[in-house]
């Protein structure tokens, strides 16, 4: 796929897995990613909800995770590592605003134009 313009980020995604009982951690880096985050609110009942949004459109290539509902995505190359053990709740707190924890993940690499891993979350 030809590079879009506007698709120049480069993202770091951790994916969690299970063994022996222990939650570990694969990491890798993807360029030529698009990310886009925004407050929306939510208004139920009598309440306001203040909700951050944040999508990511990765390109088809050879991306040595699996990506999932539970896999973390930062902006940016970062250096960090997730512990075997560790939730990822740390690296979520550091990067607050610039990552998101995975709920939806939606694979668009067959469509003719655009293929994409789309993934969204708060």
């Amino acid at each position: 796929m030809d590079n879009i313009s506007y698709w120049t980020e480069t993202l770091t995604v951790y994916t969690g897995y299970v063994d022996a009982g222990v939650r570990k951690w694969n990491k890798c880096t993807v360029k030529n990613c698009f990310y886009s985050a925004s407050n929306e609110r939510q208004f139920a009942d009598y309440d306001t909800y203040l909700k951050n949004p944040q999508i990511a459109r990765i390109p088809p290539q050879d991306i040595p995770v699996n990506i999932a509902s539970g896999s973390i995505i930062v902006r940016g190359s970062v250096d960090d590592y997730i512990s075997d053990g560790n939730s990822g709740n740390d690296l979520l707190r550091k990067y607050k605003g610039q990552c998101f924890t995975v709920n939806i993940y939606r694979d668009n690499t067959a469509r003719p134009w655009l293929p994409h891993y789309y993934v969204s979350g708060a």
